[in-house]
């Protein structure tokens, strides 16, 4: 049963990764994103606020894996049923991450714009300052 479930993911992810060389919007979109990536290291260093430079590439480029992965898997078996489980809670994961970007100095949301409101939601959670 175990062996079973293992081969169809096997499969799934075989077909998804010939997929992903035969198309050639995905491959433009990861070499595009790397190019870029690399260019920003070396240019000013990595710092947040230029992750927006190259990320949707990577974000677009993984999203249409996963539509193909959606796409290849059984909608019986028990692996599709993971995958849907899974998702929203990396979907819920990448939105509460992307919050939580907003309270970093650095970016200069609430720092910058609200440095009054931006220290007491500080010291909402770091009492000890």
């Amino acid at each position: 049963m175990i062996k079973k479930k293992w081969d169809m993911f096997a499969e799934s992810v075989s077909m998804s990764l010939s997929n992903i060389a035969g198309n050639k919007m995905r491959t433009f979109l990861t070499t595009l994103g790397i190019i870029i990536g690399v260019a920003d290291a070396e240019v000013a260093g990595i710092l947040q606020r230029y992750f927006a430079d190259f990320s949707i590439m990577f974000l677009m480029a993984a999203v249409l894996i996963a539509f193909i992965m959606n796409e290849n898997l059984d909608r019986r078996s028990a692996l599709y049923g993971l995958f849907l489980r899974i998702m929203p809670v990396l979907v819920f994961v990448g939105v509460v991450y992307s919050v939580l970007l907003c309270f970093v100095a650095e970016s200069g949301w609430w720092s910058d714009a609200y440095p009054w409101a931006y220290q007491s939601l500080l010291e909402t959670f770091q009492f000890w300052t």
